[in-house]
């Protein structure tokens, strides 16, 4: 009788490891998201980065919280919560939850993305492969999907992770200004960090082309770094009536806006956290020129 026990306890554990659930989204989970300037039309070119901030409750459900998913189909901040590896999330159209993703999917398996944000339509999902994917040692499992619609999605989602171009069914040149998203750099939790694209995680690319974005104008910034102020130094404009000076941070993020009226125009930075940050001059609809500066204190 006691081996008997003994082995129907054997066979239960890894029953009960089997039947865990997807873990998707704990506190602390990050997803490092491309993010397309859509004036000019380059790839990659910045990223902002998702991140689950907390828990709290949501129409009777407890649920982790997504800060900064820029509002792009998915209210900003999103609440998820899952259940029996399906992940819902709180619609402010429908104001009820609705089904995101469905990890027991297989072949030909099919779900609706109803209540999207912006009057976008319900998407249809199909599944049309599963399979499994070794990244940085990682095993996770994949379900492909077809492009749905006109969406910029479709692809392949990945358990833990979600869908590799964003979160949720986006459509292209509707999300605002730096922020189309075009996929998902890295993702990391307190379990694992996940390369899904080779490229570094915190990288920001050229606007353009390197050689026709850094021959347009010089600009130089001063002091680097800064604490109170910086003045820069702009060399090849001869008409400043149309020139805009655009401020990022690190994260690909719009600080500020303005247009320049003249050479050696001084930005307040006091106020700013430390931290990295890209100036970048337009002029006549293209970008002519960017530097980078760091705050300090």
């Amino acid at each position: 009788m006691k081996l008997l026990y003994i082995f129907s306890l054997l066979l239960f554990i890894p029953l009960t490891i089997i039947a865990q659930e997807v873990d998707f989204a704990p506190v602390g989970a990050k997803w490092w998201i491309n993010q397309i300037v859509t004036e000019p039309v380059p790839p990659r070119d910045s990223f902002i980065i998702a991140e689950v901030i907390g828990e709290e409750m949501k129409a009777g459900e407890l649920c982790r919280v997504i800060e900064n998913v820029g509002g792009c189909r998915l209210p900003d901040p999103t609440h998820v919560f899952t259940r029996n590896d399906s992940v819902f999330f709180f619609s402010e159209v429908t104001q009820q939850f609705e089904l995101l993703y469905d990890f027991t999917a297989v072949i030909g398996s099919k779900w609706t993305i109803r209540g999207l944000a912006g009057g976008a339509p319900d998407q249809e999902i199909e599944v049309i492969d599963v399979g499994f994917e070794v990244i940085n040692g990682d095993t996770l499992k994949t379900w492909t999907i077809p492009t749905p619609g006109n969406t910029s999605w479709g692809r392949t989602i990945y358990e833990h992770i979600g869908n590799s171009a964003y979160l949720s069914p986006h459509y292209p040149h509707q999300c605002g200004f730096l922020h189309e998203p075009s996929g998902v750099r890295c993702y990391s939790d307190s379990n694992r960090m996940i390369n899904l694209s080779g490229d570094d995680c915190e990288v920001i690319y050229s606007f353009s082309s390197t050689e026709s974005f850094q021959t347009k104008v010089d600009l130089q910034v001063h002091p680097n770094p800064a604490s109170n102020q910086v003045e820069l130094s702009i060399t090849g404009i001869t008409d400043y009536s149309r020139i805009l000076l655009f401020l990022y941070n690190q994260h690909g993020q719009l600080i500020s806006e303005k247009a320049v009226q003249q050479n050696n125009p001084i930005i307040d930075v006091s106020t700013l956290p430390q931290g990295l940050y890209y100036l970048i001059v337009k002029g006549e609809g293209r970008w002519l020129g960017r530097s980078k500066f760091a705050v300090h204190r």
